[in-house]
Formats: C-alpha cells, structure tokens, sequence
C-alpha cells in the first residue's frame, strides 16, 4: 500500500495546563476543606496563567530547590513549606524575603506550597509516616475538621456486581480508616416493567421482569460523591441504574498527626532504628538519618504498643490524649514539651524537622502526577548533607540523649 495513502489514527491532544487551574485540580483532589485558615494562598509566586510543562516538587522552595528546578527547566516549584509563611511587607534585595523572590523570577519559576493540607490530608504526611512505622487503626492526632460521610446504595445484577463494585473502589468509595474497598452485598430480586421505547439490558418492553439482584453499599466521603455517581453510570449495565446517596450522621475526621496501633509492639531504641531506617529510604536520603530517642523513668525496654507520630514541628502537647500513647515519633520538639512528656511517661523519638518530611515530598510529587495528566512531575532528593546528619556517617542511626 502507498505510504502516503495509509490511515492514520486520530491524534490525542494534551491537555494544556495553566498553573492556577492545576494547582486547584489538586487542592481538589486533596480535598479543599482541608485547607489551614493560617497558611498562605498555595501560588506565592508567578502568573496562575502560565503553562505547566513541568513541575519540581521539594520540601522548600530554597536555594537548592531553585538551582535543580532550573536544572530541569521546570515551570513550577511545588514546595510543602510556603516560601513566605507571614507576606513580607517589602521585598529588599538586601533581605531573605526580597533575595527568594528575586531568584523565583530570574529563573522563571512560579512557587507554590500546600503546608497544611499535605499534613492532613489521606495518604498525606502524617499518614506515610505512620504506615511506614506499622501502625494500624489510624486517628488523627488533633481532629480539626469534620468532612460529611454519605452511603451509596445500589442495585445490581448480579452477573455485573463485582465490576461495579471495583470500579467504585477506583473512585476511593469504601475507605473506612485504615481499610480500603469496603462494602456490603446482599441478595435480592429486583422487578421492574419496561415501557415502549425503552431499551432494557435484561428483558423486553411492555413485560414484567424478574432479576436476581444484589444490593451493593459503600461509604465514602461527599467530595467523591460526583465522581462515583458518573463512575456509576458509566459501568451500571441498566438503562436506568436505581441507587442513592443517604447522609450519615457521622463525619470523617481529619488532622495533623496520627494516632495508632503498632502491629509489632516495639521497645523504644528498636521504633528509633526502624524510624531512621524508614524515613532515610522513603526519603531519598544518601546517608544515615540520626534518630534520636528520650526514656521516661519507666525505662527504654518497655514495649511501646500505642503510637503517635507528628512529623515537623510545632508538637501539640496540650493536645495530648487522656491517656497518652506509650511514645511519640516526632521531628522536633521544645525542651519543655520533651520534659513533659517524659514526666508522663511517653517515650520520645525525634528525627529532625526535614527528616521527617522528606517521605511526604514523594507522596506530593506522585499527588500532583495523578492530578495533571501530561506534566512531567520530579521529586527532588534531599540536598546532601540535611540538618541531622552524622558529620562521618559512622554514628548509629538510632541514639540516646537526655532531655
């Protein structure tokens, strides 16, 4: 056949993504209620018009960040730490805030961060950090908002209920804490009578139909109520599906932090060595990452069963739950905090504030990837060597210190 007469298959067009309506894709896809009233806007700098090629993720929007943005001709620089947490009121060339901004724009970079809502968010920071620990039966550690619940029923044949039921798993319908595709089943039989014009996929107008049915039930939370209703429709087999959306009293809780369950109890110095050894891998880090442990008077070997884990900063100790956890895994804490928590009897791991976050920069990086289909999206490493390093690398990765 003549080349030039051969057929061609239709040419799929990217879609084009602007900055400002990708960065509200995924603040979506996160969840918008998880929003902290205390963080600034996520763009802190750049046009929101401006096409998104590429994108950078990193724990700061500093000066290495900047250079390998560059490096890979990035458009965008996704931090999780905003670049100005309080507006600077100016913009000096002989200050921090005026240096940042002038670097942003001689490399032609626009900056966003999303603080808050990766520390709350499903799958978010707190969440790889507990996981990455063993922990079961996952609570946030300070609740801050409440996201309404709702109860999908749907009635199904059943040569075609368990392809709808996968395909609303995809959705993220049937989460329930730290379980996933939850559901309920239950036979039935369903009747219904077509009318003329109808065109049923079992049966035929104008006669009475019998069908052995299943009623499929998951819960899942309202912001994903949209996307399994179309989910739904699109791989029901029935012209028209029957099911509903009910609203349930309880909510899904969300927060910094997490509270849980370890599923090999631990004594303190092993949780230190597993902690080190989780956050250098998930992190990226070259180099052993040096973890910290504190002993309250009942000793380092007590097994540590119930767990909570803060990464960052700004540890909540008046927020401590009644009883407290047998430890915490945390980044830094006050000296004061420390002591208290020790006179408790809560053991204490810290692992340093960027450690501690540095796994949660992968999860954003794969976030924003599954939000913007067609944007090359790159997870920078770690600088080397990060704050709480061993100088020689020789030091064991998990040590002693008294508060």
């Amino acid at each position: 056949m003549d080349a030039s007469r051969r057929s061609r298959a239709p040419s799929v067009r990217r879609r084009v993504w602007r900055i400002g309506e990708a960065l509200l894709a995924l603040e979506e896809r996160m969840g918008t209620f998880l929003r902290d009233p205390d963080d600034p806007p996520s763009l802190a700098c750049g046009h929101p018009e401006k096409r998104l090629r590429r994108a950078v993720v990193a724990l700061d929007a500093d000066d290495h960040a900047v250079a390998s943005a560059r490096r890979r001709r990035a458009d965008l620089l996704l931090a999780h730490h905003p670049p100005f947490f309080n507006p600077p009121s100016t913009l000096r060339g002989d200050g921090e805030a005026g240096r940042r901004a002038e670097a942003y724009l001689r490399a032609g970079l626009a900056v966003a961060a999303l603080h808050g809502m990766l520390d709350q968010a499903p799958g978010g920071a707190g969440d790889i950090l507990a996981t990455g620990l063993g922990l079961d039966c996952l609570e946030p550690a300070v609740p801050a908002v409440r996201e309404p619940l709702l109860k999908l029923t749907v009635f199904v044949p059943e040569t075609s209920h368990e392809a709808v039921r996968l395909a609303l798993a995809e959705t993220g319908a049937g989460g329930m804490g730290s379980y996933r595709d939850c559901s309920f089943s239950a036979d039935g039989e369903g009747v219904f009578r077509p009318e003329p014009g109808a065109r049923p996929h079992i049966g035929r107008p104008g006669r009475l139909q019998r069908v052995r049915e299943r009623r499929l039930e998951v819960i899942l939370p309202q912001r994903l109520a949209a996307r399994a209703e179309t989910v739904l429709r699109r791989v029901h087999p029935y012209e028209t599906p029957a099911y509903d959306f009910i609203r349930l009293e309880q909510g899904q809780a969300y927060g910094p932090g997490r509270y849980g369950r370890l599923r090999q109890p631990a004594s303190l110095p092993d949780l230190a060595a597993r902690a080190a050894t989780f956050v250098r891998r998930a992190g990226g880090f070259g180099k052993p990452v040096l973890a910290k442990w504190h002993a309250p008077r009942t000793g380092a070997r007590r097994k540590v069963r119930s767990l909570m884990v803060w990464p960052g900063g700004g540890f909540p100790v008046g927020r401590l739950r009644n009883p407290p956890p047998d430890a915490v895994v945390a980044g830094e804490m006050k000296y004061h905090d420390l002591a208290s928590l020790l006179g408790l009897g809560v053991g204490v791991v810290l692992l340093g504030h960027a450690e501690s976050e540095w796994p949660a920069v992968r999860v954003l990086a794969r976030m924003a990837a599954a939000a913007w289909p067609g944007v090359d999206v790159a997870a920078l490493p770690p600088p080397s060597p990060p704050e709480g390093w061993s100088r020689s690398g020789t030091e064991s990765p998990a040590t002693h210190e008294e508060p």
